[in-house]
């Protein structure tokens, strides 16, 4: 079964809106990526990008002054608009050393934000109906 598919189902079975089910689902995933994003500086945590069907090209910016725990240009806020279309929703961090964040460098998410979110990934959509 693929993603498309199992939400077809989902809509199908409780004949609700199959486009706010993939909304809530993928508010409730990336928002918990950005969540678990450490903070030094906030650079990364605000350089996340939300884009549909292509992922986002070059680096989010943001300043000294950006406060801590908003987000890029690409927030979540705008990933209601996006997620109203049926359509591929990408989340990006171009930030050179976000792999080494992904991956363990700092003390504040040794696991990862990225392979920690995904594995919540069934709880998530159970939460938001989808069985």
């Amino acid at each position: 079964m693929t993603f498309t598919a199992d939400l077809n189902r989902y809509a199908k079975k409780t004949k609700s809106n199959m486009g706010e089910a993939k909304q809530a689902i993928v508010f409730n995933l990336f928002g918990q990526v950005m969540k678990r994003t450490p903070v030094d500086t906030g650079r990364a945590k605000n350089s996340w990008m939300v884009t549909e069907n292509t992922p986002a090209v070059g680096v989010s910016v943001v300043d000294s002054k950006t406060p801590l725990g908003t987000f890029g240009p690409s927030s979540l806020r705008e990933l209601g608009q996006i997620t109203e279309r049926f359509t591929l929703d990408i989340l990006a961090n171009n930030l050179p050393y976000i792999e080494k964040l992904e991956f363990g460098s700092s003390g504040q998410a040794p696991a990862g934000m990225v392979r920690v979110t995904l594995t919540e990934f069934d709880a998530i959509a159970r939460k938001e109906g989808w069985s």
